[in-house]
């Protein structure tokens, strides 16, 4: 799902994936999409003790992607005849996966995709797995989703994936506060790492800063000041994609802000605010070929 892979919308917004891409190491590029579904009535599910809304994967969209990897590389006309998705002991082969019941915070998720395709005239087995790597709040989510390897029959084995923060999503701010400052303090994460987010945004000037500390890869990230815009239909984030189901939705964030990472130098992050309440920010610190290195989330204290 900004800098991220993409911002997409449902009645939410939309949260893409793009983990099953490219074959050879690398990050993958092609992509799926998170449905985030209507939730007009914030305090439907307010009394769970882990709140958090709706954030469906669509198994559908998970399946054409493996597809897609098996045209690609393979062969053009192939078709999966068979698909299922495994995550956390459950089994998917249609319909949608909801990734807040993963519950909120930072985790990291194994999971197994298998399928069958006829591929040049041969009915062949694929076993492709990943991880995915998220951080989830009420109302938004940052996530990767890299493969950690599998295997196409006897053709073809399947590479892991370079860690990428591709997607972050939720339910945005419909209406920012008219004035005073707000301060977010959360978690940002790498492959390997979890520091620390510092984020102060003022309402008055709709300008926010704020710093990244604990990573060690990166040592201590600057968020320079960077206006708070509105974005609409949330189109202008670096890796946006269509829009699943045409409801678009305007976010307000960061577009593009300087960044400065003490070990790495220049790069830039992307921030969407998200909540009924400017309860949440979101996003992404970005290094070359805009590839997120960092992600990060965090609440309104």
């Amino acid at each position: 799902m900004m800098s991220l892979k993409q911002f997409g919308s449902l009645t939410l917004v939309a949260l893409c994936l793009a983990a099953c891409g490219s074959s050879g190491g690398g990050s993958s590029h092609s992509s799926n999409n998170f449905n985030v579904p209507n939730t007009n009535n914030n305090n439907t599910n307010n009394n769970r003790a882990d709140f958090s809304v709706p954030k469906l994967v669509k198994v559908s969209d998970m399946r054409n992607n493996l597809q897609d990897y098996v045209q690609s590389y393979l062969d053009p006309s192939a078709n999966l005849s068979s698909y299922a998705f495994k995550m956390n002991g459950k089994t998917y082969t249609s319909g949608n996966i909801d990734l807040a019941t993963l519950g909120n915070g930072l985790k990291q998720v194994d999971f197994v995709e298998t399928a069958s395709a006829k591929i040049n005239g041969q009915t062949q087995n694929i076993t492709q797995t990943g991880k995915f790597h998220l951080y989830q709040q009420p109302y938004s989510i940052v996530l990767s989703m890299p493969r950690t390897g599998g295997q196409v029959g006897n053709l073809r084995q399947i590479e892991k994936d370079d860690f990428e923060v591709t997607y972050m999503d939720g339910q945005p701010t419909k209406t920012l506060p008219s004035a005073g400052s707000f301060n977010y303090k959360g978690v940002a994460f790498t492959e390997k790492e979890q520091g620390n987010l510092n984020y102060t945004i003022n309402f008055d000037t709709k300008k926010g800063a704020g710093s990244i500390s604990g990573i060690n890869q990166t040592g201590n990230i600057t968020l320079h000041e960077s206006d708070i815009v509105k974005v609409q239909d949330g189109v202008a984030f670096k890796n946006n994609s269509a829009f699943t189901y045409g409801e678009k939705k305007d976010v307000y964030g960061v577009l593009n802000g300087a960044a400065t990472t003490e070990k790495q130098g220049v790069a830039s992050y992307e921030l969407g605010i998200f909540g009924p309440n400017a309860d949440e920010v979101a996003g992404a610190v970005f290094q070359e070929h805009d590839e997120g290195t960092v992600g990060f989330g965090g609440k309104k204290q």
